[in-house]
């Protein structure tokens, strides 16, 4: 890669403790009580579903059997290279007309 720099991909934050604390600072009925510098702040205690967050260890079947459920959503953070790409457009064309409509993507 002679004359162009190297990318270096930087994971986003993905500690289950801190989406529950940002969701608890939006106001979000977070299951757990949220710490917050030795004070713990327990909100939304009604009868209304309350959000957990988990570390998914492997995307096998035997991995999704130990995730709390219902699952309302999985958030997947991998570095998106060339073969990345190449195999996205491939799957692109294979499910072209399909309705996919409960996955949602973005590239950041």
């Amino acid at each position: 890669m002679e004359g162009k720099s190297a990318c270096k991909w930087l994971p986003l934050e993905a500690d289950p403790l801190l989406f529950a604390q940002y969701v608890n600072e939006l106001g979000g009925p977070v299951a757990a009580a949220v710490e917050h510098g030795g004070e713990t702040e327990k909100r939304h205690e009604g009868h209304e579903a309350l959000l957990s967050f988990e570390d998914v260890l492997a995307l096998e079947s035997w991995a999704a059997e130990m995730v709390a459920h219902p699952t309302v959503a999985v958030l997947l953070l991998f570095p998106i290279t060339e073969a990345t790409e190449k195999g996205r457009r491939e799957q692109d064309k294979q499910t072209a007309g399909q309705s996919l409509n409960k996955v949602w993507f973005t590239k950041q």
